[in-house]
Protein backbone atom coordinates (compact mmCIF):
# COMPACT_ATOMS: atom_id res chain seq x y z
CA UNK A 1 0.00 0.00 0.00
CA UNK A 2 2.81 2.42 0.84
CA UNK A 3 4.38 1.72 -2.55
CA UNK A 4 2.25 4.67 -3.71
CA UNK A 5 4.29 6.90 -1.40
CA UNK A 6 7.55 5.74 -2.94
CA UNK A 7 6.09 6.27 -6.42
CA UNK A 8 5.00 9.84 -5.54
CA UNK A 9 8.45 10.60 -4.10
CA UNK A 10 10.18 9.16 -7.18
CA UNK A 11 7.97 11.34 -9.41
CA UNK A 12 8.80 14.45 -7.36
CA UNK A 13 12.52 13.61 -7.56
CA UNK A 14 12.33 13.10 -11.33
CA UNK A 15 10.74 16.55 -11.63
CA UNK A 16 13.42 18.02 -9.32
CA UNK A 17 10.87 19.19 -6.74
CA UNK A 18 13.35 19.76 -3.92
CA UNK A 19 13.31 22.00 -0.87
CA UNK A 20 16.71 22.71 0.68
CA UNK A 21 16.72 23.85 4.32
CA UNK A 22 19.86 25.14 6.00
CA UNK A 23 20.90 25.60 9.63
CA UNK A 24 20.35 27.47 11.90
CA UNK A 25 16.69 26.94 10.93
CA UNK A 26 14.33 25.90 13.74
CA UNK A 27 11.49 23.44 13.13
CA UNK A 28 8.47 22.83 15.37
CA UNK A 29 6.44 19.74 16.26
CA UNK A 30 3.62 18.92 18.64
CA UNK A 31 3.78 15.45 20.13
CA UNK A 32 6.73 13.36 21.26
CA UNK A 33 10.35 13.93 20.27
CA UNK A 34 11.33 10.57 18.82
CA UNK A 35 12.72 8.99 15.70
CA UNK A 36 9.26 8.00 14.45
CA UNK A 37 8.02 9.59 11.24
CA UNK A 38 6.38 12.84 12.32
CA UNK A 39 5.11 16.21 11.15
CA UNK A 40 7.27 19.32 11.49
CA UNK A 41 6.74 22.93 10.44
CA UNK A 42 8.75 26.13 10.11
CA UNK A 43 5.85 28.10 11.64
CA UNK A 44 5.12 27.41 15.33
CA UNK A 45 1.57 28.77 14.88
CA UNK A 46 0.83 25.79 12.64
CA UNK A 47 1.18 23.52 15.69
CA UNK A 48 -2.40 24.38 16.60
CA UNK A 49 -3.47 21.97 13.84
CA UNK A 50 -1.71 19.09 15.64
CA UNK A 51 -2.61 17.11 18.74
CA UNK A 52 -0.12 16.19 21.44
CA UNK A 53 1.14 17.00 24.90
CA UNK A 54 4.46 18.65 24.05
CA UNK A 55 5.47 21.56 21.82
CA UNK A 56 8.94 20.78 20.57
CA UNK A 57 11.47 23.07 18.96
CA UNK A 58 14.52 21.60 17.26
CA UNK A 59 17.28 23.05 15.14
CA UNK A 60 18.63 21.54 11.94
CA UNK A 61 21.91 19.78 12.67
CA UNK A 62 22.90 19.91 9.00
CA UNK A 63 21.31 20.86 5.70
CA UNK A 64 18.07 19.06 5.00
CA UNK A 65 16.88 18.25 1.49
CA UNK A 66 13.21 17.35 1.18
CA UNK A 67 11.09 16.41 -1.78
CA UNK A 68 8.01 18.58 -2.29
CA UNK A 69 4.76 16.96 -3.34
CA UNK A 70 2.58 19.41 -5.25
CA UNK A 71 -1.17 19.61 -4.71
CA UNK A 72 -2.06 17.06 -7.39
CA UNK A 73 0.62 14.58 -6.30
CA UNK A 74 -0.55 14.91 -2.70
CA UNK A 75 -4.22 14.39 -3.62
CA UNK A 76 -3.36 11.35 -5.74
CA UNK A 77 -1.30 9.86 -2.91
CA UNK A 78 -4.08 10.41 -0.38
CA UNK A 79 -6.61 8.82 -2.72
CA UNK A 80 -4.43 5.73 -3.28
CA UNK A 81 -3.75 5.37 0.46
CA UNK A 82 -7.42 6.01 1.33
CA UNK A 83 -6.57 8.83 3.72
CA UNK A 84 -8.39 12.12 4.21
CA UNK A 85 -7.32 14.84 1.79
CA UNK A 86 -9.30 17.85 3.04
CA UNK A 87 -6.97 18.66 5.96
CA UNK A 88 -3.23 18.39 5.29
CA UNK A 89 -2.24 18.02 8.96
CA UNK A 90 -4.78 15.21 9.49
CA UNK A 91 -3.68 13.49 6.28
CA UNK A 92 -0.04 13.66 7.31
CA UNK A 93 -0.88 12.28 10.75
CA UNK A 94 -2.61 9.31 9.11
CA UNK A 95 0.39 8.80 6.83
CA UNK A 96 2.76 8.94 9.83
CA UNK A 97 0.69 6.23 11.53
CA UNK A 98 0.91 4.07 8.40
CA UNK A 99 4.67 4.58 8.13
CA UNK A 100 5.32 3.96 11.81
CA UNK A 101 3.27 0.75 11.82
CA UNK A 102 4.78 -0.62 8.61
CA UNK A 103 8.08 -2.25 7.84
CA UNK A 104 8.58 -0.10 4.74
CA UNK A 105 12.26 0.35 3.98
CA UNK A 106 12.78 3.92 2.83
CA UNK A 107 15.99 4.80 0.99
CA UNK A 108 18.47 6.18 3.54
CA UNK A 109 19.08 9.28 1.42
CA UNK A 110 15.41 10.24 1.79
CA UNK A 111 15.02 12.53 4.80
CA UNK A 112 11.38 13.36 4.27
CA UNK A 113 9.05 15.42 2.17
CA UNK A 114 7.12 18.66 2.25
CA UNK A 115 3.48 18.71 1.33
CA UNK A 116 1.74 21.51 -0.50
CA UNK A 117 -1.84 20.35 -0.04
CA UNK A 118 -3.38 23.80 -0.31
CA UNK A 119 -3.30 26.60 -2.81
CA UNK A 120 -0.28 28.39 -1.35
CA UNK A 121 3.11 28.38 -3.00
CA UNK A 122 4.84 27.30 0.20
CA UNK A 123 4.64 23.93 1.91
CA UNK A 124 3.73 24.54 5.56
CA UNK A 125 4.08 20.95 6.74
CA UNK A 126 6.98 18.53 6.45
CA UNK A 127 7.03 14.84 7.22
CA UNK A 128 10.45 13.77 8.45
CA UNK A 129 11.19 10.05 8.33
CA UNK A 130 13.90 10.05 11.03
CA UNK A 131 13.84 13.38 12.90
CA UNK A 132 16.59 12.47 15.37
CA UNK A 133 19.00 11.97 12.46
CA UNK A 134 18.49 15.55 11.21
CA UNK A 135 17.49 17.66 14.21
CA UNK A 136 18.97 18.74 17.53
CA UNK A 137 16.52 19.29 20.37
CA UNK A 138 16.31 22.93 21.42
CA UNK A 139 13.25 23.20 23.68
CA UNK A 140 10.25 21.21 24.92
CA UNK A 141 7.18 22.78 26.46
CA UNK A 142 4.68 20.62 28.35
CA UNK A 143 1.16 21.76 27.44
CA UNK A 144 -0.52 20.17 30.47
CA UNK A 145 -1.01 22.59 33.35
CA UNK A 146 0.95 21.93 36.52
CA UNK A 147 -0.87 19.64 38.95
Amino acid sequence: MLAWLLQALEEAAAQKQFLQLEPPLFLYHRGVYSNAASIWTKNPKALQAQAGRFDICAQLSDSLCLLVLNKQQWQDLCQHLAIEVSNTATSLNQLCELLNSSNLELPTQLQGFACNGGNSTTAPFMLLFNPLRNLQLYDIQDLLPDS
